[in-house]
């Protein structure tokens, strides 16, 4: 279960305890979240994650000069040196279609790739 869900059942919890009276608990509760929110606001991101920003910037780059649609080999054949495997570069497209700032478009079970508009 991840932290961000159990923060929410917290909440939830807390709501519920303070509507039968019972203050201490939910004060408890409370600092709880307030533990788990200032952890969350002085995390930074990792060194992974600083590179791979880098590289999603790379493929926006590659997708802008290519003539149409690319599959991932083609951009990693591009700049091999930078994205290593292909499994990395479909991860980078993966999070980027996400963000609606690539479009993926399959065709006969092969994924082509271009910016968005």
């Amino acid at each position: 279960m991840e932290k961000k869900t159990i923060v929410a059942q917290f909440t939830e919890i807390k709501a519920i305890l303070e509507a039968q009276g019972k203050n201490e608990l939910a004060e408890f509760i409370q600092g709880r979240i307030d533990v788990q929110a200032k952890r969350a606001e002085n995390r930074k991101p990792t060194k992974t994650q600083v590179e791979n920003e880098t590289l999603k910037v790379r493929v926006k780059e590659i997708l802008e000069n290519a003539d149409g649609q690319m599959t991932a080999t083609d951009i990693l054949n591009a700049d091999v040196d930078a994205f290593k495997t292909v499994q990395k570069v479909t991860a980078l497209l993966k999070v980027l279609v996400d963000a609606k700032e690539v479009v993926k478009t399959v065709d006969k079970k092969k994924a082509y790739f271009a910016l968005a508009e």
